[in-house]
Formats: structure tokens, sequence, C-alpha cells
């Protein structure tokens, strides 16, 4: 390498105009202004230092060996000595690396030539698992997981925005993370303990022609001995209602065996928030505006400072990162730990009843904007934005794009149709955390919908899933998702019965949302109602063959979910339902829709007979009918399958004694209101919005010998 200038000691950067050459390549020369730095090493290598090479060796294919002695190795592409640095030879993906022989070090390299691609390499096992610091595209300097030949989805702290510039110093921290530096400057880290025991080390480009870039003086250097403070944060809540209290704490600790001197942690609480209060077991804490700051002093091998926040939330939805940094005077042994970050979601409960809508019938926009009632869309990624009155991809990159929308409720009902561009690709979003972490419903590669599951970006496995009807996407479609609180799902498309499933992470996630790579597809028409129902009418004549196990089929027409007998054999004969064993036995069936109209038609009269309605998965339900002999009434059961206490008075509005095929109904209200008929007359009521008031459970009971027909169910 030839440049022009002059520099006094080993470790300053030297700073010159004018051309850089290596012997034999062609590199873009520097214009009369530009100019560009170089690290000048020591021709002594450093005492600590467990690998070091400048390259100053003979132009070669391939990269031979350092002069600390270990050989370089080629997993990718190709590489080679050039004019005293290493370099790629040839067009692709080249992956240079050596074995440094430790694993927890400091790994450093110098790039006093760029181009659009290249990356510091450590933690490396083979050439599909390792990290890689560096740049993309042109872009900032990132840091990246390889894992199985993939970009791994792992939490990555940024701590500054760099652009690269000729000259800059790379260096990798490896301790339980990785933290990355640019002349001396944190850049990036990350906590993930990846390959930790993995020890090579080296450098990677890639590009259509032969990449330009130059690598120079690769150092490793063993851990040194000093400080390790960690923090960890954690969040009483992570979702709070817009002006409530709030609190947070946060834990320092110094896990390593030398003390931590003047330690100074910052705060980042953003605004909007009020009334803040921080205190410290240990030193003082200063708010000044919206700066926030304590100093702790010294902390003590093993040691820790425990922090303790209040806040009132913001009164604006959206999601809020607090975050908590610890620094002493002298360098960490591990940066990658220093500071924890949580997020809070702050949100607008529904008035009672409140549905979200969006009808998108507004101006095109490269945003959504807000709902019809007011609450606010959040693109999790990409860009969603309005198109002819209907919700579309806007993002100018043809990203994947997902935007969400909290509707003041957990679990209910979504309803969405896809006016165009169905066979294009598209999903229903719900469960949603972020933009790696939710779930999503749409067609598969064969156009048939399926739900999956998305965790740390990657499809994951579900607990239960069920195909009930194969039907491929088209326009128009209109998509009926229930979320039931019981873990489950439904979904039905055209007001037929598809998929129906169940998964108990992330249940509690309260994000609904539309997702679709392709800018041809449009959504319209949503609404996320907080009443669980399916919107199909259910019914059930029982005419399956004489002697079908009752468990063995679905119902006639509606819903397709199984009929499940705890409680007694239940078969079909006759064209009804029989319960065929002695004793007490019980049918039921989920239809995925709350405070249904459920009806039934009894055939015996000398038989305890019981039309069951609000049943938890716990077993508790309400039940309407009658003992054998005694008049109809309303009844409460609970989890161990006694008779308890009515929850909420009933009023006996008639007294009705059984007769043969008398029909039973029970009407429900969204206020609560339990109406129970009789062949059309009322005969009992009462007002309870509390008890089993989301559960979709329906069935029927009785004694030995009892006899049904017509089970029907009537959602809102």
């Amino acid at each position: 390498m030839t440049v022009s200038g002059v520099a006094s000691e080993a470790g300053q950067q030297l700073v010159f105009t004018g051309s850089v050459s290596f012997d034999g390549v062609d590199v873009e020369p520097l214009n009369d202004t530009a100019s560009a730095s170089v690290s000048v090493t020591s021709s002594e290598e450093p005492s600590d230092a467990v690998v070091v090479d400048d390259f100053g060796r003979a132009d070669s294919v391939g990269l031979g060996s350092a002069p600390t002695g270990q050989v370089w190795s080629v997993w990718s592409g190709s590489a080679g000595v050039v004019g005293g640095a290493a370099g790629a030879t040839g067009s692709g993906y080249t992956l240079g690396v050596l074995d440094s022989g430790t694993a927890d070090s400091t790994v450093s390299m110098s790039v006093p030539v760029l181009s659009e691609e290249f990356w510091l390499i450590t933690r490396g096992s083979d050439a599909g698992n390792y990290w890689r610091f560096g740049r993309i595209d042109g872009g900032t300097y990132v840091l990246e997981q390889i894992r199985g030949w993939s970009i791994a989805n792992v939490a990555i702290d940024q701590h500054l925005e760099r652009l690269p510039a000729a000259g800059d110093r790379l260096e990798c921290r490896l301790a339980k993370g990785v933290s990355c530096f640019v002349n001396d400057e944190l850049v990036v880290s990350s906590r993930d303990g990846y390959n930790d025991q993995a020890s090579y080390v080296g450098f990677a480009t890639s590009g259509p022609t032969v990449p330009t870039v130059r690598f120079d003086d690769l150092e490793v250097r063993e851990a040194v001995s000093a400080s390790d403070l960690t923090v960890d944060l954690s969040v009483a809540e992570s979702s709070v209602d817009v002006g409530e209290p709030l609190s947070w704490s946060a834990t320092v600790s110094n896990l390593a065996t030398q003390t931590a001197e003047a330690v100074e942690i910052s705060v980042e609480i953003p605004l909007g928030f009020t009334d803040v209060t921080i205190s410290s077991d240990q030193g003082s804490c200063q708010i000044d505006g919206g700066n926030y700051s304590c100093e702790v002093g010294d902390i003590e091998p093993e040691s820790l400072v425990e922090l303790e926040f209040t806040a009132t939330a913001p009164q604006a939805t959206g999601r809020y990162g607090l975050s908590v940094a610890a620094q002493g005077v002298a360098p960490d042994g591990d940066e990658s730990d220093n500071r924890a970050r949580v997020t809070v979601s702050v949100r607008q409960p529904a008035a009672p009843g409140e549905k979200t809508t969006d009808s998108f019938d507004r101006a095109d926009a490269p945003e959504l904007g807000l709902t019809d009632q007011g609450r606010p869309w959040e693109v999790l990624t990409g860009s969603i934005g309005i198109r002819g009155d209907a919700a579309a991809n806007v993002d100018p990159d043809g990203r994947f794009s997902m935007a969400t929308v909290d509707p003041g409720f957990t679990f209910g009902t979504m309803s969405v149709r896809v006016t165009e561009g169905a066979e294009d690709g598209f999903y229903l979003v719900f469960r949603a955390r972020d933009a790696d972490n939710y779930y999503r419903v749409g067609p598969d590669w064969s156009g048939n919908y399926r739900v999956e599951k998305i965790r740390d970006g990657r499809v994951s496995p579900l607990q239960f899933s069920s195909v009930r009807q194969n039907v491929e996407a088209a326009d128009g479609d209109l998509l009926r998702l229930v979320l039931r609180p019981d873990d489950s799902w439904f979904l039905s498309v055209n007001g037929v019965h598809v998929l129906d499933g169940g998964d108990t992470d992330q249940m509690f996630e309260f994000r609904y949302g539309i997702a679709t790579s392709n800018p041809d597809v449009r959504f319209d028409d949503l609404e996320i109602d907080p009443l669980i129902s399916s919107g199909i009418h259910t019914l059930e004549n029982f005419d399956d063959p004489d002697g079908t196990n009752l468990e063995l089929s679905t119902a006639t027409s509606g819903t397709q979910y199984p009929w499940l007998t705890p409680l007694g054999y239940w078969n079909s004969s006759d064209g009804i339902a029989a319960l065929q064993s002695p004793g007490f036995g019980l049918a039921m069936m989920e239809l995925s829709s709350q405070l249904a109209d459920v009806s039934v038609t009894s055939r015996a009269d000398d038989t305890d007979a019981w039309l069951i309605f609000r049943m938890s998965h716990d077993g508790s339900h309400y039940r309407f009918g009658h003992y054998a002999g005694q008049p109809y009434t309303v009844e409460f059961v609970g989890v161990d399958g006694s008779v308890e206490p009515l929850p909420a008075p009933v009023t006996i509005d008639a007294v009705a004694f059984a007769a043969p095929d008398d029909r039973l109904a029970v009407a429900q209200l969204a206020d609560g209101t339990i109406e129970a008929y009789v062949n059309g007359q009322l005969v009992a009521s009462s007002v309870d919005s509390d008890t089993n008031f989301p559960e979709s459970w329906y069935g029927m009971a009785g004694t030995s010998g009892v006899t049904f027909d017509d089970f029907e169910v009537t959602p809102k």
C-alpha cells in the first residue's frame, strides 16, 4: 500500500490527500479534496495480542498465514493478499477466516478502502454460523448474526448511526455478548450469546464484480480484567391506560472481579410521561427538565444498585420505550449489557360496546391515519396507506408491510373484506406484539387459508390448528376472525367455517391489523367488535345414521366444531340425540359466539332435561330446564358440577311443567339479560353481565333416556 504523509509514532492516525494504490490492483482514486485516515501499527506486537496480521507479504492468491502463525482459510468465494492488504479476488460473497484460538477477546481490523458491502467477522464456527459487523448496500454500520446460513432475528441495540469512512478501525469486543466499535466509539451491541465458544475471525465482502474494499491490520487480543456492569430493567405492567400510574425498576450489577468506579446511570423517559420520580439505594438522582440521571459512585464486585421509577402515563396512545444505561470511568468488560430497554403500551380502553371500524373512505395518503373512532393506526414495518378508498401497501420498495390498531380490548371479532388482489397474498394480523412477533391468517402457497404464528421473525408451530374446509382466497372474500379468552380462534370466510385453533403464546396481545407485500391487494370495511360472534347460524338435527356416537359428528349446518360429551354416552337414534348410559349426561359444542340465542326440542318429559349456555372451559355454566316432574327453572352449575346459588336474581315469569316436544329457548341480550322460553312463553328472566359473560359453549344435559332434537344457535 502506498500513501503520502508522515506519522510520528504507532497508534496515531495518518491523514493524507491524493491517491491510494495497492500494487497490481486498481482502486477508485481520491479527488482533490478527499481525505482518508490509516491506522499506523507498530512492528512490535502488543503483549496481549494473540493474532496480528498486517498482510505485509507478497501478493498471492490465497491469504497464507499470519505472522503469529495462524493459517487463513477461505470459506466462501476467493481472497488473497494484494498490495499489503487483504481483499476479495472474485465476485460474489467472499468469507476469509482464521482460528484465533480464543473466544472471549477483542477483534479489530482496518478498512483503508471501502465498497458497498464489507464485514468484520467474529465468533465463526463454519460458513453458515458467525457474527458480522460492517455495512451492506452502502448503508450505515450494522451488526448481524448469521445462523444456519440465514440472518437471524436477534435483539440489537443501536447506539450510534455511523456511515463508514475510509480508514475506519472496526473493533468487536466479545464477552457474554457482542459490542462493536468504530474508531473507539460504541456503535452497536447485542446481549445474545450465540456461538460464544467459536473462535474463527476474519472478514467478508460481496459484490457483482470484484469488490474494491481492502482489509488491513487484523488484531485479536485476549479479554483483559475489567469491571462488568449489567443493567436489567423490568416494568410492573407491559401496558397501561392513558393517564394512569406506571412503575418500573432497574438493577445495575457488577459481575466482574474489578470495582466499577464512579458509575453514572442515564435514564431515558419519553416526552408525555409526567410526575416522574426516581430513587436509588445508593448515591443520588437528578431530574433536570427532561434529563434524568443518577450518580451512584463505585459498585464493588458481585454488588448491585437498585433503582425505582414511577410516572403517570401520557394522554396519547402508542408504544413508548424506557431505557437505563450505566457506565463507569473505565472501559467496561462487556458493553453489550450496559443498557436495557423495555416497551410500554399506553392504551385507551374502549367504552362499553364500542367497536373499532374503518371504511378507509378518505383521500389517498402514505399512511392510514385514524380509524372512524379516532384510534391511530401503527405501522410495524413497511408502509400501508390509502389508495382508492381502501387500505393498500404503498411502500416504494415493495417491502412486506404491516399496520395494526389497538381497539381498546383484547378478545373479540375482527372482520375485513379483501376487495382486490387476494390471489397475490395478504394477511389478517392478530395478537401482534411487534413486527417480529404476531399471528397471521391468509392464503398459503396453495391459495388456501391458514393460520401461522411468527416468533422472532420466524414461522413457529401452533399448539393446535384444525382445517374445517379448504377455501381458496378470492377477491371479495369477507374474513371473520374470532378471538376467544380461552386461547382459541375461529375463522369464517363468506360465512363458511374454515379454520379454528388455539395457542396460549401471546394470547393477551391486543393489536389487530392487516399485512401484505403486494401493492395490488386492497382491504376494506374493517370492523373489530368486543362481542365474540362467528356470525354463523348453526343447526343440528341429529340426522346421522342410527347409533352414531355424537362425538363423531358435527352440526348439520353452520359451524363445524365436533360435539364433546364429557358425561355419558350419547348417540343419534331415529333422528334425535339420546343419552344411552345410566346417570347424568352432558353434551356440548363450541360455537365461537358470545351471548347467542340457543334453543332445542326436548322429546321426553319424564327425565331431567336441560339446555346449557354460557359454559366456560372450567365446566361452570348456566342451564335452563327441569328435573323430572318439576317445573322449568334456571340454575347455575359450578366448576365441581354442583348447583350453586344464582349469581344474579332470577324472576319466574310463569310456572310451566314439561311436556313432550317442548321447545326450550334462551335469548341473551348485550346488557346481560337472560330470557328463558318454553314454546314461545317467557318462563324465567335475569340480568347478569359478569358471570361467564364471554363464554361461547352451548349444549344439552339430562338423565338417562333424555332425548333432544333440532339444536339451534343464532349468534348476534
